[in-house]
């Protein structure tokens, strides 16, 4: 489906420019003709087209599907800032899914839930980091709803929903329920295990926190805490440009640059605050150049990233 139309935050308002775009070259291709016979077929195509039903709604999925069963909050990932209109996909489950929500979509809402979103944005990528499973908790969330199709293909969050469910699981959580795309996450219990397909191991994987690569020159962070992962073992050799932000670099929660075994592991690079370039037009973090592995016992061939 095309982008514009795959958001239902009324997608309907590009459908009149698009109506009339077809319907003057339509009109350019008759004015064009000398044939009167062609002008009265195409209004009496016209009059039949106004009676043919081509077009129905769109289906949107099992919003009855999709609905938790577990008592308390319901939290949906990915999560985004409130005021970003692909949350407006969360208002359809909201008709069968009436449950209290930590997030939600809102122009107007007040800056105490722009501070939870940013929190919990971290849950979209896999990184549980900054005691978020306390905060889970106090926020009484009782399930998780993960919209993979959201993942797909969406300038605002990075194609990283197979980390998403992969975090949840580690945490405890589990998928009690499918609806399409949509995995209704848990606590405890047996659950199901749907087919997840894993990514490239020959990459790393960056999540929210950092601005998209520049051609052959590495990438800045665009927010504080700025986490990627990586595959592989052995030791993490990270390559940053001259900067005076102090950095502090943790994989999987412990400061050291050991990949301890061969595997998925969460790389976070967090600095005291972001501060302005003289070559750009944004506040910034760190620039990171390289990002590369040295070969451990077992694993005698290094793998190396030229740039992340």
């Amino acid at each position: 489906m095309l982008p514009p139309f795959r958001f239902p935050r009324v997608p309907e308002r590009l459908l009149p420019i698009a109506s009339l775009c077809i319907a003057g070259l339509f009109a350019f291709a008759i004015a064009q003709t000398r044939r009167s016979v062609v002008a009265v077929l195409a209004v009496a195509l016209l009059l039949v087209d106004l009676h043919v039903h081509v077009y129905g709604r769109s289906a949107p999925g099992d919003p009855a599907g999709a609905a938790p069963s577990a008592a308390g909050r319901l939290l949906e990932l990915p999560v985004f800032d409130p005021g970003v209109h692909y949350g407006s996909v969360y208002l359809w489950y909201d008709t069968a899914a009436q449950r209290q929500r930590p997030g939600g979509y809102s122009t107007t809402a007040p800056k105490p839930a722009k501070s939870v979103a940013d929190r919990l944005q971290r849950l979209n990528c896999g990184d549980w980091s900054g005691k978020l499973a306390d905060e889970v908790r106090r926020l009484g969330v009782g399930s998780i709803a993960l919209h993979r199709g959201l993942f797909i293909r969406n300038p605002a969050v990075p194609s990283t929903g197979w980390f998403a469910a992969r975090g949840l699981l580690a945490q405890g959580w589990r998928v009690q329920r499918t609806a399409g795309p949509v995995w209704v996450f848990e606590r405890g219990g047996v659950g199901i295990a749907p087919t997840r397909v894993e990514p490239a191991h020959s990459r790393p994987v960056f999540c929210q926190g950092w601005f998209a690569m520049e051609a052959g020159s590495g990438r800045y962070m665009s927010e504080t805490h700025a986490p990627f992962w990586i595959y592989g073992s052995g030791t993490l050799r990270l390559s940053f440009a001259p900067s005076p932000l102090q950095r502090r670099v943790t994989v999987d929660g412990r400061e050291s640059l050991r990949l301890r075994k061969r595997g998925w592991h969460l790389v976070a690079v967090d600095i005291p605050h972001l501060r302005e370039v003289p070559e750009e037009t944004r506040k910034v973090g760190l620039k990171l150049l390289r990002v590369s592995t040295s070969p451990s016992r077992g694993n005698p061939s290094p793998r190396t990233e030229s740039s992340p």
